[in-house]
């Protein structure tokens, strides 16, 4: 027995499908059928999956041969009628798994970044329920709930968590990056891990975030445009109080993208890194899985993964992994050239323990930084600079440093006291944040 059919995702239970007003193409059943899988295919970004002998409640129905021959018939029909394609036909004891694809869904869009920024209950997850899941509050029922990841958080309402949401929109695929307002460590790794094309700033009705002057003087020095939204205020551009379509929002955050210099094409970003062949994957999310085995999820930087590469994974250490697979939308793929966000597994992982991981992989043997210069971009407190110690938020790693020496020509040069080594934080960003002191600096060789 399977569990209960979800009216929400791509998963699809069928008795059978091989009722006698099926038999021709042009009538209503065969259209409503249709229609059930385009929407499946759309709630899988692509990716539907059948179970033809499986009632709604999760029983077996026992298909007979023929009930079975005619279903999967039907059921070829319905794919070719949408232009997809069967990637898998699977027959279990009593019912068949079918695994079908949108053949333009699952083609490589270029992707677009949108970075989530604000206080906590300041609308962010809501407002991605909205966009991706077309869902508003209700009196019984929170929207945010269907964005959520863990059990704490459909308790707390708040998210804590890494959480990336996607949506095709024309040519690109928008991929929108939650971030947690009260946690700074998370949500300052986020903001340094990934290359952004826009970032949107949610405000509370009369309240302004402490955090937000940094958050756009870092917006700024590195030319990243933004927009100001308040959820509350029928006055905002993009509100859910009065909102308006899902495609109106996303021509609006079209229109606001950097005019970067960006390959016009996945043809043209694979010659480019065919070239440049140094893979660096930015972990944002971990944790290991009894069938799987390591499932890591985060941003391709830049370079190629494929199937089988050798990678290196720097934490608090260094370790020889293996990529098993590759997900980008939820569809397995043999390689991904970067810049890219996607989920892979590992192989051969018994020298990897089961505690939290963050770090990177990548193909590059580095060595460890032990001393480092700092050239200061933003800092909203001068005694800042006069800190002997201070720890600091950079990308994937937080690590302290100490000032080498009090003479002025010593002031911005570090030594690197973390009880890890520390790797690839050359020409990086970081972020001090602590309690009202806040500051962006940048990590230079100290040679």
């Amino acid at each position: 027995m399977l569990p209960q059919e979800n009216e929400e995702g791509n998963i699809e239970y069928k008795r059978h499908l091989c009722s006698d007003e099926l038999k021709l193409v042009d009538n209503v059943r065969f259209q409503q059928l249709v229609t059930q899988m385009k929407y499946r295919l759309n709630e899988g970004n692509g990716l539907a999956i059948y179970y033809i002998g499986v009632e709604d409640n999760g029983t077996l129905y026992k298909l007979s041969k023929e009930q079975t021959r005619d279903s999967i018939l039907m059921i070829k029909r319905m794919v070719l009628y949408l232009d997809g394609k069967i990637e898998s036909l699977i027959f279990n004891d009593g019912y068949i798994k079918v695994t079908i694809k949108d053949q333009f869904k699952c083609t490589k869009l270029l992707e677009k970044r949108i970075l989530l920024l604000g206080d906590t209950e300041s609308g962010k997850t809501t407002f991605l329920a909205y966009l991706i899941k077309n869902k508003l509050d209700t009196e019984l029922c929170k929207s945010r709930l269907f964005i959520l990841n863990h059990k704490h958080e459909l308790e707390s309402g708040k998210t804590s968590s890494y959480n990336y949401q996607y949506k095709n929109h024309k040519d690109s695929k928008f991929v929108f990056i939650d971030t947690p307002g009260e946690s700074n460590k998370i949500r300052n790794k986020i903001l340094l891990s990934f290359d952004f094309d826009l970032i949107l700033f949610f405000d509370k009705p009369n309240e302004i975030w402490n955090k937000k002057e940094l958050f756009v003087s870092y917006a700024n020095f590195m030319n990243i445009p933004y927009l100001n939204l308040n959820m509350f205020d029928t006055s905002s551009i993009i509100n859910l109080i009065t909102p308006i379509i899902q495609d109106d929002i996303l021509d609006i955050l079209e229109s606001n993208f950097k005019n970067s210099v960006t390959q016009n094409s996945i043809k043209q970003n694979c010659i480019i890194y065919e070239v440049n062949s140094n893979c660096v994957f930015y972990l944002l999310q971990s944790y290991p899985n009894i069938d799987m085995g390591w499932i890591l999820s985060g941003y391709l930087a830049s370079g190629c993964l494929k199937i089988d590469q050798d990678l290196l994974w720097y934490d608090n250490d260094k370790v020889k992994v293996k990529v098993n697979s590759i997900y980008q939308n939820n569809l397995p793929i043999s390689d991904i050239y970067g810049p890219a966000t996607i989920t892979i597994t590992l192989k051969d992982i018994d020298n990897i323990d089961n505690r939290p991981r963050f770090g990177f992989l990548s193909n590059i043997d580095y060595v460890e930084t032990k001393f480092v210069k700092i050239i200061w971009v933003y800092f909203n407190n001068d005694a800042m600079l006069y800190d002997k110690e201070f720890v600091i938020h950079i990308k994937n790693f937080t690590i302290k440093v100490k000032q080498l020496g009090d003479s002025e020509i010593l002031m911005n040069e570090y030594q690197i006291i973390s009880q890890y080594p520390c790797y690839n934080i050359l020409n990086s960003y970081f972020i001090y944040d602590k309690d009202e002191t806040l500051a962006i600096g940048k990590l230079i060789d100290y040679f």
